[in-house]
């Protein structure tokens, strides 16, 4: 690995988005020179309104670095709209890996913890990638067409397989985001349904978006593959509990005993070796940071 730089200008697309959002305002915060690119206008000094199922190639031009979030999570939506979740994030990392071929840029792909097969024990960078979701599947895809830009073109790359995120702005999918989803159920007075033994590795957005930012400023060679979680597992339905205290209610937790359930929890290794990267936020500081953020102080 080359030593830190300072990235210059940089593209972030999907940067309305959940981490986006965060994103863009702590590298702005740390004086970065920050390009936003979406669909919809936004009120950022540099913003690009476009689509990246289409060519946007001339709009990262004086870029450095193209942060890739723009995409489709919801992997409980992928059942239903396989064709949409492999066109948007599929085509789209192809188009943001063209536009970084033509100007030159690093790139910076967030990907995701579903690209692997679920397991009770840590999962390192070099285990078996066997998605079980249409969504996974796409993710896994994207990062097929990073390693063959890097290796093709000589795009430096850099693939950021995120675990379970949680934060102010992440919107409740029908599955996933399952903090999002038992917040919001306890704080409206609604049961907490979670899945025994099944496990996650929850890591606050803030922490998340000083990772990619560590990664921007540590340019690979060809390309580089991290693990961004805590490497700490908590069970779903220790997560209840705290979520049910943070919140400050009652409301009864339903346990599923479907077996079968998945588990994702993070080895961190390689993250920590090479770009000095460890997650700082505990579950539970970070849990009473996005309560706070419902009740409306933050």
């Amino acid at each position: 690995m080359s030593e830190p730089l300072h990235p210059g200008r940089v593209l972030v697309t999907g940067a309305s988005g959940f981490i986006g959002r965060h994103l863009v305002t702590y590298l702005s915060q740390r004086g970065i020179d920050v390009r936003t690119l979406s669909r919809r206008s936004q009120p950022w000094p540099d913003h690009v309104v476009a689509n990246v199922l289409d060519d946007f190639s001339n709009q990262a031009t004086g870029c450095e670095c193209i942060i890739h979030l723009a995409g489709l999570s919801d992997a409980s939506a992928s059942y239903e709209r396989p064709v949409e979740f492999a066109r948007v994030n599929v085509l789209g990392t192809v188009n943001a890996l063209e536009a970084a071929r033509r100007n030159n840029a690093a790139f910076v792909l967030a990907s995701s913890q579903r690209v692997y097969r679920p397991s009770t024990r840590p999962i390192a960078e070099d285990s078996v990638l066997a998605p079980v979701d249409p969504y996974g599947q796409s993710k896994l895809q994207a990062e097929q067409w990073t390693e063959l830009y890097a290796r093709l073109f000589g795009v430096s790359a850099t693939i950021l397989r995120l675990f379970s995120v949680y934060g102010p702005g992440q919107a409740p999918g029908q599955a996933s985001g399952v903090v999002s989803i038992l917040l919001r159920n306890a704080r409206e007075g609604q049961p907490l349904r979670v899945r025994a033994r099944q496990v996650r590795d929850f890591i606050d957005v803030r922490d998340v978006v000083r990772a990619i930012d560590l990664a921007v400023r540590r340019r690979p060679e060809r390309i580089a593959i991290y693990n961004i979680g805590t490497g700490r597992p908590t069970p779903i339905s220790e997560l209840g509990e705290l979520i049910r205290g943070v919140a400050g209610v009652s409301v009864p937790i339903i346990v599923d005993l479907t077996p079968g359930a998945e588990s994702y929890v993070a080895d961190t290794r390689r993250a920590a070796a090479d770009l000095q990267f460890e997650a700082q936020i505990d579950l539970l500081d970070g849990l009473v940071w996005y309560n706070q953020h419902f009740e409306g102080r933050r």
